[in-house]
C-alpha cells in the first residue's frame, strides 16, 4: 500500500524525476524499509538532470515510511537462539526447534527499538523464552512461549509490553486459566494451569474398593472387598459390598434360561447351568434308557432301565481280599490277606502278605541310612536310626548271685560283689583295699587311679599298681600370674586371677598367701581385702604380714591393712586364714591397694594364691 501511495506523489510531485526514477515501473512485490528510503532517494533526485525535488518532500516520504510497520514478512528460526534485528520491524518471527529457545530482545531503549514492534510464534517442540538484555517484557524477566503459542511485543522506549501470549494452535486467544474438576474418587492437582503445565490426576479411594455412582453425576468408593468372594450390587447409591460362596474356589457358576423351584440342575454345552425340567430324581422325559457298566470287582444290578428304577453296584471280590488294578483300566481282587500280617505290594501283580517279628500289629519306622551290622537305636520321635556303632555288645548270659553288679568279660557275664541298691538306684558299692578305681590314660593303659592306702586314706595314683605318683586340683584354687601394681590410691581393687566361685548355703575355709612390695618406710604399703558377687555371712579370718622377722600389722573381721615397717626391707609376706558361708551363690574375690596413697607403687607379685575348701 505505501508503494501505491508513493507512486500516486510521483506522479502528482515529480513526473520530471519519474523517468530518472529505476527501477521503472514499480515492482508489485512488498518492500522493507531500507529498499524504501533508497527508492526515495533515488526517485526524488536531488538537482540531477535539471529535476529538483524539495527536501521537504522527501524528508516527508522518509518519515512516512519509518511510521509504517514493515511488510507483513515471515522469519523462520529453527535454531536454538536468535536475536531480534531491526530489520524485523513489523514481521512476524518463528521459532522451531525440539529443544529450548533462547530468544534474546534487545534492550527496548537501544537503538532501532525505541519505537519498534513484531509478531512472534512458537511453531517447535522446545519452549522459546523471550529474554530482553534490559527492562522487562511483559512485566517479567523472561517470558516463556510453549508450542502454539504466539504474541505481539512493543517497545514503549523502557521495556517490551506484550498483547499475549496467545494460543495460536487452538485460536482461542483469549484463554488465560485451564482448571479441572474431577469426581471424588479423584484428586486434582496443578489447576489452574495459566501459563503451561500439567494438571495431574490421581485416585483416592479406600484400598481394596471399587469406585462406583452414590448418585446420577458422583462417584466414591466402596470400602475394601473381601479376598476371593462375590462382589454384590449396592442398590441404587449403595455401595457394592462382599457376598459368600459355598466353597473354596473362585469358579462361579452362570445359569441359562429360566430356573423353577424345586427342579434339580444339569450342565449344558456352554458350561451354563439349566433347568432339565423335573424335580432331582425323576426323569425329564427324555430319557428311554440307562444302563451302567463297571470294573470287575463290581457287579451292577437292574441295568439298563428303562423306567423309572434304580441301578444296584454291589462288591464282587475274594472275601478277605482288596482290590488291586490289574491294568491300567481294570481292577481285580487280591486273595485273602493273612490276619495281623502286614501287606506288601505286589509291583504290577496283586498286593501279598509278609510276616512279622512278633506277636503286635505295632510295626517300626525308620529314618535315614541303614547300614548292615550297625546297631539300632531310638530317636525322639520313635523311629529306629542307625547308632553309627559295629554290633550292640557281647553275647554271654547274665549271671551272679544277688548284691552283684554283672559286666561283659569278652562275651560272658562276671560281677562285682557287695552291690547294693534302693529298687531304683545303686545305692552302695565296694571294691577290695587292693583294687583302684582308674581310667584310661588315652593310649589303652591304666591312667590316673584313685585307691585306698590305709582304711580311711585315699591316694591318687598314676600307672599301673597302688601308688601316690598323682594330683589333684578343684574349684577352689587360684593364684595369680602377673605382678599387679596400684599407686597413689588406697581404693581396694580385685586382684586378676584371684577369684574362685562358691555355692549358696556352703561354710568355707580359705587361705590367702601372697609377697607383696612397696612398703618401706615413707612408701604407701599395702592393704587386702575381700569382695565378690556372693554374699558372706560368719566371716572370721586372720591377717598378718612378715617383713623379715617382723610381724607387722594384724586384723581380725575387717579388711586387712599392712603398714610400712620401720627399718626392714621392701617386701613383705602376706597371709590371711579364716572362714565363711555363702549365703548366695557367686564369686569371691581377694582385693588389693596401698594402706596410704602414695607415688611409688605398691605391688602384688605374679605367684600369690587363694584357695578354698568346702567345710562342714
Amino acid at each position: 500500500m505505501v508503494r501505491y501511495l508513493f507512486a500516486l506523489l510521483i506522479t502528482l510531485l515529480c513526473s520530471p524525476a519519474l523517468a530518472q526514477c529505476p527501477p521503472n515501473p514499480p515492482p508489485t512485490t512488498p518492500n522493507n524499509k531500507a529498499g524504501l528510503i533508497a527508492n526515495i532517494n533515488s526517485c526524488f533526485a536531488d538537482n540531477t538532470s535539471g529535476a529538483i525535488t524539495p527536501a521537504i518532500t522527501r524528508g516527508a516520504l522518509t518519515e512516512m515510511v519509518n511510521s509504517w510497520q514493515q511488510y507483513p514478512g515471515v522469519n523462520p528460526q529453527t535454531g536454538v537462539a536468535y536475536t531480534l534485528l531491526t530489520t524485523d520491524f513489523g514481521q512476524m518471527v518463528t521459532t522451531s526447534n525440539a529443544g529450548a529457545v533462547t530468544f534474546n530482545l534487545p534492550a527496548a531503549s537501544s537503538a532501532g527499538f525505541t519505537s519498534f514492534s513484531f509478531f512472534t510464534q512458537n511453531l517447535g517442540a522446545g519452549t522459546a523464552t523471550l529474554t530482553p538484555a534490559s527492562g522487562t517484557v511483559c512485566g517479567t524477566a523472561t517470558k516463556a512461549v510453549p508450542q502454539g503459542w504466539g504474541a505481539y511485543l512493543v517497545s514503549d522506549g523502557t521495556n517490551w509490553q506484550c498483547l499475549g501470549p496467545f494460543n495460536t494452535s487452538s485460536g482461542a486467544a483469549g484463554v488465560t486459566s485451564v482448571g479441572l474438576t474431577m469426581p471424588a474418587v479423584f484428586t486434582v492437582t496443578g489447576s489452574p494451569v495459566t501459563s503451561s503445565g500439567t494438571l495431574a490426576v490421581a485416585a483416592a479411594g479406600n484400598s481394596g474398593g471399587i469406585p462406583y455412582f452414590s448418585s446420577a453425576t458422583t462417584m466414591v468408593s466402596s470400602g475394601a472387598l473381601t479376598l476371593n468372594t462375590p462382589v454384590l450390587g449396592g442398590g441404587a447409591g449403595g455401595a457394592p459390598t462382599s457376598g459368600t460362596r459355598s466353597g473354596n474356589t473362585t469358579a462361579f457358576a452362570t445359569t441359562a434360561g429360566a430356573l423353577t423351584n424345586t427342579h434339580c440342575v444339569s450342565i449344558d454345552a456352554n458350561g451354563n447351568f439349566v433347568d432339565n425340567g423335573s424335580a432331582c430324581g425323576t426323569s425329564s422325559g427324555g430319557v428311554t434308557s440307562v444302563g451302567l457298566t463297571m470294573p470287575a470287582v463290581f457287579s451292577v444290578a437292574n441295568s439298563p432301565l428303562i423306567a423309572a428304577g434304580t441301578l444296584a453296584v454291589t462288591a464282587n471280590g475274594t472275601q478277605g481280599g482288596i482290590p488291586y488294578f490289574n491294568a491300567a483300566t481294570t481292577m481285580a481282587s487280591t486273595p485273602a490277606l493273612t490276619s495281623g500280617a502286614p501287606v506288601i505290594g505286589g509291583g504290577s501283580g496283586a498286593p501279598t502278605v509278609g510276616t512279622r517279628s512278633g506277636n503286635t500289629t505295632t510295626f517300626v519306622t525308620t529314618t535315614g541310612t541303614q547300614v548292615s551290622g550297625h546297631c539300632v537305636s531310638i530317636d525322639a520321635n520313635g523311629n529306629y536310626v542307625d547308632s553309627g556303632v559295629v554290633g550292640c555288645g557281647g553275647g554271654g548270659t547274665p549271671g551272679g548271685a544277688t548284691t552283684t553288679l554283672q559286666y561283659n568279660n569278652a562275651g560272658a557275664f562276671g560281677g562285682v560283689t557287695n552291690v547294693t541298691s534302693n529298687g531304683t538306684n545303686l545305692s552302695n558299692i565296694r571294691l577290695t583295699a587292693a583294687a583302684p578305681l582308674g581310667w584310661d590314660n588315652g593310649a589303652g593303659a591304666q591312667g590316673t587311679s584313685i585307691s585306698v592306702q590305709a582304711n580311711g586314706v585315699l591316694q591318687i595314683g598314676l600307672g599301673a599298681g597302688l601308688n601316690s605318683n598323682g594330683w589333684y586340683q578343684w574349684g577352689g584354687q587360684s593364684r595369680t600370674t602377673a605382678d599387679m601394681a596400684v599407686t597413689n590410691t588406697t581404693s581396694l581393687t580385685n586382684v586378676p586371677g584371684l577369684s574362685i566361685t562358691v555355692i549358696s548355703g556352703r561354710n568355707y575355709y580359705f587361705e590367702f598367701d601372697g609377697v607383696a612390695q612397696g612398703i618401706a618406710s615413707g612408701n604407701g604399703g599395702v592393704a587386702f581385702g575381700i569382695s565378690g558377687s556372693a554374699s558372706l555371712s560368719n566371716s572370721r579370718y586372720f591377717a598378718t604380714g612378715i617383713a623379715g622377722t617382723a610381724v607387722v600389722g594384724s586384723t581380725t573381721n575387717t579388711a586387712l591393712s599392712l603398714a610400712p615397717v620401720s627399718g626392714v626391707g621392701n617386701s613383705v609376706f602376706c597371709q590371711m586364714r579364716g572362714s565363711f558361708t555363702a549365703g548366695t551363690s557367686g564369686t569371691v574375690t581377694i582385693q588389693f591397694a596401698q594402706q596410704s596413697s602414695n607415688t611409688t607403687a605398691s605391688t602384688l607379685l605374679r605367684g600369690a594364691t587363694f584357695n578354698a575348701w568346702d567345710s562342714p
